[in-house]
């Protein structure tokens, strides 16, 4: 999965991107509408210049602010976030709302409903916690920069901005 976007800050071999639309992303139906443009389905954000994504600089490319990259991401990684992101929150949901009606008793929807939520807070602190400790193992990763006339260079001297 790669997409574009253009350089906004340069913090040693990380950077911070803001997407720009392609082709799959005007396809896209789970795409959003009006200030908030992009896809909703993996997270990525285009023409939003409130939150640029950060992204590792991959060894040997040269970026400055300002340049126009090559962002990719492997389809698996963009897939697992989403499950990891949508679909498990709804089943922990679940969990705890039946989990309040079987051990506490709960009679009260109310009460399952708020373990319910309790379970999907759990639940989304260990995925924070997981990303503390896989820390950049999943981000993007800076490809290439692109050219001016459009054309991708693949190699130049260091990750490093000059």
């Amino acid at each position: 999965m790669t997409t574009k976007g253009i350089v906004e800050k340069i913090e040693g071999d990380v950077v911070f991107v803001y997407l720009m639309e392609d082709g799959t992303c005007v396809s896209c139906q789970a795409r959003g509408e009006g200030d908030v443009k992009g896809c909703a389905a993996c997270g990525l954000f285009a023409n939003n210049k409130k939150h640029p994504i950060r992204a590792l600089i991959k060894q040997g490319i040269r970026v400055s602010e300002g340049d126009m990259v090559e962002l990719s991401m492997s389809p698996g990684k963009a897939v697992l976030s989403g499950i990891l992101i949508f679909l498990f929150p709804l089943v922990f949901f679940f969990l705890g709302f039946i989990l309040a009606g079987i051990v506490l008793h709960a009679m009260n929807d109310l009460y399952k409903a708020v373990a319910g939520f309790a379970c999907m807070a759990v639940w989304y602190l260990l995925l924070f916690l997981f990303g503390k400790i896989r820390k950049r193992q999943d981000w993007p990763v800076v490809e290439r920069k692109i050219n001016s006339d459009g054309a991708l260079q693949s190699k130049e001297a260091s990750c490093l901005p000059s």
